[in-house]
């Protein structure tokens, strides 16, 4: 299954699912609780990346300014080192 990228392409694979599981996944998304999850999930992903890619090229990708890849390495790096 291909992770939607864009909201394009995340809009289309919303209206190709049936309703209960679009229901469903948007309810897990957007409840409050599961934000700071998410979050850590998206700052892990984003240091894994950077193992192998330079910030600037991570950025690039992810369409957001360099410091959002620094600031996302250092909030999971302290994540990391407090286990």
């Amino acid at each position: 299954m291909a992770i939607p990228g864009t909201m394009d392409e995340l809009r289309a694979w919303l209206a190709a699912a049936d309703p209960i599981s679009r229901a469903k996944f948007l309810g897990l998304v957007l409840d409050r609780t599961h934000l700071s999850e998410l979050g850590a999930i998206r700052r892990e992903g984003i240091w894994e990346a950077t193992n192998d890619a330079t910030y600037a090229a991570v950025a690039e990708q992810l369409g957001v300014h360099p410091n959002t890849v620094n600031k996302a390495r250092i909030e999971h790096k302290k994540t990391i080192t407090d286990e």
